[in-house]
């Protein structure tokens, strides 16, 4: 599987460029192709050997002026855990996030930095960036109740006082 991606090498440059794009078609383009990367058997792998330029620029797009892109960014990183705790048979748990390890060997870092991300985006200035993110841990909640720490699940709760009605509808069926 690894000699799959070995053939975009040459594209890496350009893709780190793209993701930081002025403007948004460029930056979801390039940001779409990376999820797919990701997501994909040799997702870890990648994001390993890339962790410090191409990786690191997708993770920044998580703090995307743009919310298309941050809603992105939260569609990506929900099949990154969901595919992380399918291999690893629904083993997630983070705690505070604060050194806690992901069982899961070379998926770790992947899935700790999109879990990780993901919390964060349930305090997003974008309500449909938040309601994704709400369902997005809502279905990992479902497949582990742990998974999140007491502090990350009250945030997560506090979602139901959300000035948005979608946010509240999207927390209370995660809940639910």
């Amino acid at each position: 599987d690894m000699g799959r991606y070995r053939v975009l090498l040459p594209v890496l440059p350009k893709l780190a460029r793209d993701l930081t794009h002025a403007l948004e078609p460029n930056r979801i383009q390039a940001w779409d192709l990376c999820g797919h990367f990701l997501v994909s058997s040799f997702g870890p792998a990648f994001a390993r050997e890339y962790h410090s330029s191409v990786f690191s620029e997708f993770l920044d797009r998580f703090h995307d002026r743009s919310a298309s892109v941050r809603h992105r960014c939260v569609m990506i990183a929900q099949c990154v855990l969901l595919r992380h705790m399918r291999e690893n048979n629904n083993a997630i748990g983070l705690g505070d996030g604060l050194g806690q390890q992901l069982s899961g060997g070379g998926s770790h870092d992947l899935a700790a930095s999109c879990f990780l991300s993901l919390n964060e985006r349930v305090m997003d200035p974008s309500d449909r960036v938040r309601a994704s993110a709400v369902c997005a841990l809502g279905r990992v909640l479902a497949l582990n109740p742990s998974a999140l720490s007491a502090t990350q699940f009250d945030s997560f709760q506090g979602r139901l006082r959300d000035s948005k009605v979608n946010v509240r509808v999207a927390c209370a069926e995660s809940l639910a």
